[in-house]
């Protein structure tokens, strides 16, 4: 006490009675002026600055024992604190000393432009806001261009809407999402400034108490799930959820979010209320969410759901887009989401690898592959492969259709086997022969893999030359009804040989496995005699002649219509029986893939239709690039999956969220291509002869694409270039994302 006094009372009276200003060398730093002002004149504070020549950066009350000490903004304040201010202003630099001597243009430092987050303390939630820094508000002053921290400064504030945001000292806690007027006072050197501005509250989440919690078990797709909440959720709200294995000792009263199979979800009967293999569900059991599904693509797409609930997560291409809460997240959270329909996938482009499971994954699409053999190259044409004519044929002539074809070792046309005949002419040995064959090589390769359920045997995907009919055209398979109930009924027969032989070696699988056949080319009619299915059987329709440039049910156009008619009587026959029905549609003109195909008019139509006629799995066929638009289609594919019959606004939501984070700042040039693309006569895919079949249609000429069109599309291309910020994070992948559909158009050009 004794010290202070001497340095800011005794010291500076003896130099005043000499009438000698305070030498510059008296104490190294910025002065703190504190005095005992027992008549409460202020007398210290008569003495400005320029007779002590050095900055009084504080001037406040400071209370020592019994007595309190003159301060400029009556605050009491220790001296440890004034002198610590005094310590970050100065720095030791004497410069900086200097230059803020008799300063008076004083400035506030906005953070944000005033913007601090909305939320509160409360952590019953799942996620809540911790923030009541108020030097979010405003971060410091600055003092003759000098930044001094608005800490040492002492800003009071108030605000104008108290349903807003509220004041407690320098504390700024905002109560809702809005806008509020926001007065900010300080005093400097003896003078008060004044900062009037307003204030806008945004909604944060910034704080959990919870954890994720894995099965020590766990799948690597729960595992991959669980490292996706955690990371979306870190970039969203800033929060890290620690991600633990659980021990066994788990109880519902602690905050986990429990992912997938773990013990703690069994414990507690944690079930999917749902027949869907793909369905999902969140249950809330005392502090506890569990997100369970009907399997593991269940528990991803539960994962992502959740996320999409929490922060608005959408996977678009190689990145995904978020958003903050709009408030805290309470518990609980419960509910069973079933997709419309219960699997889909979408064909080749850059899902051509099935097995990348990171875009598989973000796209929820199922891994519906991987539970069925496959027989030689092709998963799923391959009639041919099994009963191969090279090992058959010379014993079962009778087994095969022959056509003649084009031989360069015979440099001449030889017969060779196209297709089955699935009745062998009639012949009952030869036919319980082929039966009995094909039995064996499936059940044999079933054994050889004990974990699959699924089987193909489908027609090949060849036709004539001249596109006639494979089909046998033998009295036996024509009594049969239409090339679908002969091929039905060998398949009915070939099951139940498979059940026999699973029967027999006691595998379970005798009353679970499937046999897929295409109905597609001469086989896409519904049956037109059975009336029953087998119940082993699944359908995958391909409608391969179908005008994808309109929905199935646009009644102006004959293909369409007799697709839409065969997918009904397709529908009527497998329902009837709880066979799942497939449904294989197509987003490319397979004669020119990398030409835009504009299906965008369908798509959405085609999913409703599907989902009404109770299709089960959903293939749409991409091109095989990841160019035109084809990525938007994917997208597009996966929300419809789960939302058959979006409303407008849904629909414009899902482009325009796709665009915004495949695009970044590029995504204003990209979507004004893409609607120019839209405006195209979509008439100008029928060709000459009326045959709007993808399969024959050479739209890569200027009739479909004129010269100008592309160099216009081009310069779309370029501008969203330009407009990509190179300090963007995820600026390499917006980049890439425009080339990709920028390769169409050079592709095009060349042509």
């Amino acid at each position: 006490k004794d010290i202070v006094r001497f340095h800011t009372i005794y010291w500076p009276i003896i130099l005043m009675a000499l009438g000698e200003p305070l030498p510059k060398q008296v104490l190294g730093h910025p002065w703190v002026l504190v005095g005992e002002d027992k008549n409460g004149d202020g007398i210290y504070d008569s003495l400005g600055e320029s007779y002590y020549n050095r900055p009084i950066v504080a001037r406040g009350y400071a209370k020592i024992g019994d007595t309190v000490y003159y301060t400029e903004n009556s605050a009491i304040r220790s001296i440890g604190y004034i002198a610590t201010m005094a310590q970050a202003v100065d720095n030791d630099s004497s410069q900086l000393i200097t230059d803020i001597v008799n300063k008076t243009d004083v400035e506030f430092v906005l953070n944000e432009a005033g913007k601090i987050a909305a939320g509160s303390a409360d952590n019953t939630g799942l996620l809540y806001n911790t923030l009541d820094n108020s030097s979010d508000a405003v971060a410091a002053i600055k003092v003759g261009g000098i930044t001094v921290p608005s800490q040492y400064v002492n800003i009071q504030y108030s605000v104008g809407d108290s349903g807003i945001a509220t004041v407690n000292g320098q504390t700024i806690t905002a109560v809702s999402a809005g806008t509020t007027s926001l007065t900010a006072t300080c005093m400097f050197n003896g003078k008060e400034y004044t900062l009037n501005t307003t204030l806008s509250t945004e909604s944060f989440v910034g704080a959990s108490d919870y954890k994720i919690l894995l099965s020590a078990n766990a799948a690597s797709i729960e595992s991959a799930a669980a490292n996706r909440l955690q990371s979306v959720l870190k970039e969203a709200t800033g929060v890290i959820l620690p991600i633990v294995t659980e021990t066994g000792n788990e109880t519902t009263s602690e905050k986990y979010i429990s992912v997938g199979a773990t013990a703690l979800a069994t414990k507690n009967n944690v079930t999917v209320n749902s027949t869907k293999a793909t369905a999902t569900a969140w249950k809330t059991n005392g502090n506890t969410l569990f997100v369970v599904g009907n399997g593991d693509e269940g528990i991803s797409y539960g994962v992502d759901e959740l996320l999409g609930a929490l922060v608005d997560y959408e996977y678009a291409k190689d990145t995904y887009s978020f958003a903050s809460p709009t408030s805290t997240v309470l518990l609980p959270f419960d509910a069973v989401l079933e997709p419309d329909i219960e699997y889909n996938y979408a064909g080749n482009g850059y899902l051509n690898d099935w097995t990348n499971d990171d875009v598989r994954q973000g796209l929820r699409m199922d891994r519906w592959y991987e539970d069925m053999i496959r027989f030689g190259n092709d998963f799923i044409h391959n009639s041919l492969v099994i009963l191969d004519p090279a090992t058959y044929q010379g014993s079962y002539k009778k087994w095969y259709v022959m056509d003649k074809e084009w031989s360069w070792s015979s440099f001449g046309y030889v017969y060779t086997p196209m297709e089955l005949c699935y009745t062998a002419q009639g012949d009952a040995t030869a036919y319980n022969a082929m039966v009995s064959t094909a039995a064996t090589k499936i059940f044999d390769a079933f054994m050889a893999e004990p974990t699959k359920t699924k089987a193909s045997f489908s027609i090949m995907d060849t036709m004539f030359d001249d596109n006639t009919s494979w089909a046998c055209t033998c009295s036996t398979c024509k009594s049969k009804g239409n090339n679908s109930d002969t091929v039905i009924s060998f398949l009915s027969d070939l099951c139940t040989a498979v059940e026999t032989k699973f029967q027999n070696a006691g595998d379970n699988r005798a009353d679970t496995f499937k046999i897929i056949t295409t109905a597609y080319h001469q086989v896409y009619l519904a049956p037109k005699n059975l009336t029953d299915m087998n119940e082993h059987i699944e359908v995958w329709y391909a409608p391969i002649e179908a005008n994808y440039t309109k929905p199935l049910n646009d009644g102006s156009d004959s293909f369409n219509n007799a697709a839409l008619n065969n997918l009904q009587g397709w529908a009527n026959l497998l329902n009837t029986t709880g066979n799942d029905l497939l449904l294989w549609m197509y987003s490319s003109n397979a004669y020119c893939l990398l030409a835009p195909y504009n299906n965008f008019g369908s798509i959405r139509a085609n999913y409703g239709i599907a989902a009404d006629n109770g299709v089960d799995f959903m293939y749409n066929l991409g091109a095989n690039a990841q160019s035109s638009w084809t990525a938007l289609k994917m997208y597009l594919d996966h929300e419809l999956t789960w939302n058959a019959k979006p409303t407008d606004d849904e629909w414009n939501g899902w482009i325009d969220g796709f665009f915004t984070a495949a695009y970044g700042d590029g995504a204003t040039e990209m979507r004004n291509w893409f609607n120019d693309f839209l405006a195209m006569d979509t008439s100008l895919y029928n060709s000459e002869s009326g045959n709007v079949s993808i399969l024959k249609q050479d739209v890569a000429t200027s009739k479909y694409f004129p010269k100008a069109t592309l160099e216009k599309w081009l310069d779309y291309s370029s501008s969203a270039m330009a407009a990509l910020d190179t300090s963007d994070p995820n600026y390499s992948v917006y980049y890439n994302n425009i080339t990709l559909e920028t390769l169409t158009i050079l592709e095009l050009l060349n042509y």
